[in-house]
């Protein structure tokens, strides 16, 4: 019977469709068997994980461990003919971006850089970090992150090179181990921006920049972890009583934005308390 309603749902798709499936750790894995059989291995995108219930209260003080995760497992109908957008998330300031290029309009040869923290505490007024720190607390880091945002095509990291960049480079990098402090670039480069300083990659923090509702923030590319995503006091959103069968309206906004373009169709199955309904619209996608 399941397999029926499976194949129902593959011939609702269009070619182009793409299906997300929420269940939790007691069905997911024979929903995955079940899914594959229907669509075929080579049309899964993703298993992306979900955590919802806080570990508190009465469920927690069973005898196993407590369970949080959910999942959804996404099939296109046809893979070839479509895939998932890229969409970021708004993050706080990595701390990891912890140096500032002093001169970055110059060769990249002649570049230098210092610690940010020694940049923004200068720049506030006070000797060193370490009085600054003494002074604001936790406000320093807040000013830090200020600073990087405002000037995020200055401040940079040094990341690992892995993969096929690692094999592309390789004798760059060995080289840069060797030649500490100076900033390189592979012999015949075709990736703008790649430089290498003490055997790694820089990566500029504007890379982390996005904009959302007209701001830039600081953001990352969504992975398949979402825990994020608050299910806590959903009860009563969209002024609809509900108690234990509503999905969170950011979820159903990200599934949309993951999948949806402007105008698409979308099909609930079960759109009980109309939260997909009320985020399409928002989405500017059909019902």
């Amino acid at each position: 019977r399941k397999k029926k309603h499976c194949k129902r749902f593959q011939k609702l798709l269009k070619k182009d469709g793409i299906i997300f499936v929420h269940l939790d750790t007691s069905e997911m894995a024979y929903a995955r068997v079940l899914m594959d059989e229907t669509f075929g291995r080579v049309n899964y995108l993703n298993t992306i994980c979900l955590t919802t219930n806080d570990p508190s209260g009465f469920k927690a003080t069973g005898g196993k461990i407590f369970s949080t995760a959910n999942f959804l497992l996404v099939y296109a109908r046809e893979r070839a003919r479509n895939s998932l957008n890229k969409i970021f998330i708004e993050k706080a300031y990595d701390t990891a971006y912890n140096k500032v290029l002093t001169n970055k309009t110059q060769d990249f040869k002649k570049w230098k850089w210092r610690n940010i923290t020694d940049v923004v505490s200068e720049k506030l007024g006070f000797k060193s970090p370490r009085e600054a720190k003494q002074k604001l607390g936790e406000n320093f880091l807040a000013e830090i992150a200020k600073y990087a945002l405002e000037n995020a095509g200055n401040v940079f990291r040094t990341a690992a090179i892995g993969g096929g960049a690692l094999k592309k480079r390789i004798a760059t990098i060995k080289k840069s181990r060797a030649t500490r402090d100076k900033v390189l670039v592979h012999p015949g480069e075709d990736v703008p921006d790649f430089y290498i300083l003490n055997g790694e990659g820089m990566v500029f923090y504007d890379k982390r920049v996005i904009e959302i509702d007209g701001q830039k923030v600081p953001g990352e590319l969504i992975t398949d972890v979402w825990t994020d995503i608050s299910w806590t006091g959903i009860a009563s959103e969209g002024d609809v009583q509900f108690k234990n069968g509503k999905k969170p309206e950011l979820l159903i906004k990200r599934v949309l934005e993951l999948a949806t373009n402007q105008g698409d169709l979308v099909f609930d199955s079960f759109a009980c308390s109309g939260t997909t309904g009320a985020c399409e619209n928002r989405n500017h996608v059909g019902e």
